[in-house]
Formats: structure tokens, sequence, C-alpha cells
């Protein structure tokens, strides 16, 4: 592809400037679906990375979701979420969360979401980012 023939062609130096660095490791994390690493390079993105990163941080926020529907079981708090999916505050993942229609559980502890509950929500919010090319591949 063109970013490997880039990549290819840089000196060694280069690959070295912090904002390569960065560059590689986002495009790294994505490639190998790793969310946890994905939202760290983006809280830590150098110059207006950040601003780049926030064109497909809902598309890797609703695949995280999915995973962690997933991988934690019965109930996440509030709070992991919104550090794990790299949220400034509990009220703006909260909201996120409204958004695909996934309830914040308050029930005398603290908020927490049902993942199992959660799931079916998670999975119908990917569709919407799954793209299907003339042949019907989805890529």
């Amino acid at each position: 592809s063109d970013i490997n023939t880039a990549l290819a062609a840089m000196a060694p130096t280069d690959k070295q400037a912090p904002a390569v660095r960065h560059a590689l490791g986002v495009r790294h994390a994505l490639a190998t679906g790793n969310y946890f690493r994905y939202f760290q390079l983006y809280a830590s993105a150098p110059n207006m990375g950040g601003y780049l990163m926030d064109n497909f941080a809902d598309r890797e926020r609703c695949s995280a979701l999915q995973k962690m529907c997933r991988a934690y079981r019965p109930r996440l708090s509030l709070d992991f979420i919104t550090q794990s999916l790299a949220f400034d505050t509990t009220e703006e993942c909260a909201k996120f969360l409204a958004s695909l229609n996934i309830p914040v559980l308050v029930d005398g502890q603290q908020p927490a979401v049902d993942m199992k509950a959660a799931l079916p929500y998670a999975v119908a919010a990917m569709q919407k980012y799954e793209k299907v090319d003339i042949k019907g591949q989805i890529y």
C-alpha cells in the first residue's frame, strides 16, 4: 500500500521524530484492534494530532465498547468505561452511551453498565461504520 511504500522510503532518523512515532503507533493500534493503546495515544497526541484522531474516535469507541461487552460481565463501572474510552468526563461518556441506547444503571452503587444487555446495542452501533464494496465484501 501507499503507507508501506512511504515507510520504506523514510530514513530511520525521520521515523524517530515524535509526531511520526505517534502516527506509527496509532497505525499499529488500529491495525491490531488494540483500543486500549489507541486511546492512550489519543490522549497524548502531539501537535494537533488529537483533532485528526477525532475523525475516527467514535468508530473506535463503538468497536472498543463491543469488545468490552464481550469481555466484561456482568457490569462495568462508568468510571472504567470513561477512562478506557478517553472521555473527559463521566457525563460525556454517559451521553455517548445514551446516543447508542445503552442505559447507565444507578442503584445505590456507582454508575455502571450491564454489559450483557449492552452488547446488542454495541453491535448495532458498529454496523453504521461497516462498508460494503461493489463485490459485496465488508471492510
